[in-house]
């Protein structure tokens, strides 16, 4: 959990992410009362190191084949089930800077419908909700009159993943909790084409 990964993306090439909280992670409670139970009774430690999978299935510890793919260098959303792409659509992610959406595989946490965001300066009613790191999430953005290009840069969200309502309605209905969430930086994309699900799903 949180260490690199190499990860595929949809242009067919392969990045290097970092960070999250989607993964496998040491049972640091139970490792802890054994180490302490040993110690209290002058025994040398002698246990099996358990771990925990914050994960899809809670077994697997790869990414699997049903996520989120959030390209934020060419503001493009990708979403895999069962390695079928079945949504793409262009995004508004966090103002470059101290709100830029920060890379890394994380777990979806919840989805919700009709929920209130709040934050220091800000108190906003948004219809889906769909939050994979800490106050980061994906949502309806209707202030958004465009999504995609060089938005971002002068209408930068406080981190979230904007999201157009039309496409929002379809992203929330696949979403499963636990599905991992790849947010990662990319080379910029000259006259970026992105891969529609039409067109993959067809070939």
């Amino acid at each position: 959990m949180g260490s690199e990964r190499s990860f595929e993306t949809s242009h067919g090439t392969t990045v290097t992410v970092k960070g999250g909280d989607y993964g496998t992670y040491i049972d640091i409670k139970t490792l802890r009362k054994d180490v302490k139970a040993a110690i209290l009774e002058n025994k040398a430690v002698n246990d099996v190191i358990s771990f925990k999978r914050n994960t899809l299935d809670g077994e697997t510890t790869g990414i699997g084949d049903t996520y989120v793919e959030i390209d934020l260098t060419n503001q493009y959303l990708y979403m895999y089930v069962d390695g079928v792409l079945v949504k793409d659509c262009p995004v508004v992610t966090g103002l470059p800077g101290s709100r830029a959406t920060p890379q890394g595989v994380y777990r979806l946490k919840s989805k919700s419908r009709n929920v209130t965001l709040v934050g220091a300066d800000y108190r906003t009613p948004v219809s889906y909700w769909m939050p994979f790191n800490r106050g980061i999430g994906m949502h309806d953005a209707t202030w958004q009159s465009r999504f995609g290009g060089n938005v971002y840069k002068t209408r930068g969200s406080h981190g979230c993943i904007n999201l157009a309502m039309k496409d929002v309605s379809e992203i929330y209905e696949y979403a499963k909790v636990n599905m991992p969430v790849i947010c990662y930086y990319h080379d910029r994309i000259d006259a970026f084409k992105p891969i529609s699900a039409y067109e993959r799903n067809k070939a």
